[in-house]
């Protein structure tokens, strides 16, 4: 999978992919709010939650 196909998926098939092949690398809390970094084929995706409610806020995927 590439990353443009990544970014075209719905969000629910995206956190699917995420979970199930995806490599946690990082995690990091700030304020309310904590990230993980996941490694997913060639890119990167991190994702945002509310530390309060354990809600996404935001999904994004990149290469290094």
């Amino acid at each position: 999978m590439t990353l443009s196909e990544f970014t075209r998926l719905e969000l629910k098939d995206q956190l699917n992919l995420i979970w199930d092949k995806g490599v946690l690398h990082d995690h990091i809390t700030h304020d309310r709010h904590y990230y993980l970094l996941y490694k997913l084929y060639d890119f990167f995706v991190e994702l945002a939650f509310n530390a309060e409610t354990n809600d996404i806020i935001g999904v994004s995927s990149f290469r290094s």
